[in-house]
Order: C-alpha cells, then sequence, then structure tokens
C-alpha cells in the first residue's frame, strides 16, 4: 500500500480543502461554507483511505453506507446541542 500522501484522493482533498479557503478568504464563500467544505473534503479523504486499508488487508464485506450510519451516530452521541 502506497503511503497517503502518494495517492490521487490526498491531493484531490487538498486541492479541495485548498479552493474552499481561498474562496472563503476571497469573500466569495462565507467563512463558515469554506470551513465546512474544507472539513467535509478531509472526512471524505479519511473514508477513503480507510476503506482502502481494509481492501488491502482482505477485508472486503465493509457496508459504506452502515459505516457512514455508524460514524453519524457516534458524532450525534458525543456533541453538544447548542441552545
Amino acid at each position: 500500500m502506497k503511503p497517503g500522501y502518494k495517492t490521487t484522493e490526498f491531493y484531490a482533498s487538498l486541492a479541495a480543502a485548498v479552493a474552499a479557503a481561498a474562496a472563503s478568504l476571497a469573500g466569495a464563500l462565507p467563512n463558515t461554507v469554506g470551513a465546512a467544505l474544507a472539513s467535509a473534503s478531509a472526512v471524505g479523504y479519511a473514508l477513503s483511505r480507510g476503506l482502502s486499508k481494509l481492501n488491502a488487508a482482505g477485508v472486503t464485506n465493509v457496508d459504506p453506507a452502515a459505516l457512514l450510519k455508524a460514524i453519524e451516530d457516534i458524532v450525534a452521541k458525543n456533541s453538544t446541542p447548542t441552545k
């Protein structure tokens, strides 16, 4: 398995995060939207890399939808409600 920085998805997510930050700094996007897009790019990369590593380890029965639901449940359980 290649190191993460040598993969296409790393550079794609880096480009997306940089573009979101640049657009936010230039005033084309609100700061919160730019931050959300950059964060989504990082999460997408982490999920992609994780699934890739599982596949390389021989785990082939991973359901991405179930994985995403489990992550959503963890986030919902650990986030504090805003008032």
